[in-house]
Formats: C-alpha cells, structure tokens, sequence
C-alpha cells in the first residue's frame, strides 16, 4: 500500500504506510523486507527534497542488507541506482551525500525512523 501511495505522490500516507510496514516485520524478524521499505523511505524523502535524511536512510539500507545477505534483483537494482544518482545530482554535494549516508550507516533503525517523523 505504501508503494501505491507513493505512486500517487501522496507521500505522507506512503510514510506512514511503510513504518507501519517496517513496525510489522520488525516484529517477525524479517528485516529482508525492512531493508527494502528503507530504501522505499528514502525515495519518497528524495522525492520531496530530503535528500540528506534519504541519504542517512540508504546508508542504513545498505548496512542491513548486507549484515542480512539481501540483494536486489536486476531490475531493482537499475532503478535504485537510478534514484540515488538522480538524488545525488539533486544536491549537487556529493561530500555531504557521502557524510550523510555513512552517518545512516552507524546508525540503529529506531534512530533512522525518527528522521522520518522529523
């Protein structure tokens, strides 16, 4: 659900809708999932601007995912890449993008969600 409503743009609901998600597979140990709805997170923070908090986000993404061995298909993985050059290009700082993305990196998920809700 969060992914179609961040299909419609309406980016609050696909926030709220994807921590609601991230709460419920917290809960099953799944954080395969969780990493995916991360990287979903900070497309929609990109999306409206965010691009520090979307970095700090991907950061954490790409720290659990690699502590959990999730990986991307070929065509997601097209299209992150795609996102976070797009991302990168939006800022036109790629230092602080770097900065930003290995701060995500250190920090825990309840520390990442915060940014959302921020």
């Amino acid at each position: 659900m969060g992914s179609l409503a961040q299909e419609q743009e309406d980016y609050p609901s696909a926030v709220r809708l994807y921590r609601e998600s991230i709460a419920i597979r917290n809960e099953l140990g799944d954080r395969g999932i969780t990493v995916f709805t991360l990287v979903a997170i900070a497309e929609v923070l990109a999306a409206v601007g965010n691009i520090i908090n979307a970095a700090r986000i991907w950061g954490l993404a790409d720290r659990m995912q690699k502590e959990v061995g999730s990986y991307w298909s070929p065509s997601e993985l097209a299209q992150y890449s795609q996102r976070l050059t797009a991302a990168r290009m939006a800022i036109e700082d790629d230092a602080a993008f770097d900065k930003a993305w290995l701060e995500g990196g250190a920090l825990t998920l309840a520390q990442v969600l915060v940014l959302v809700s921020e």
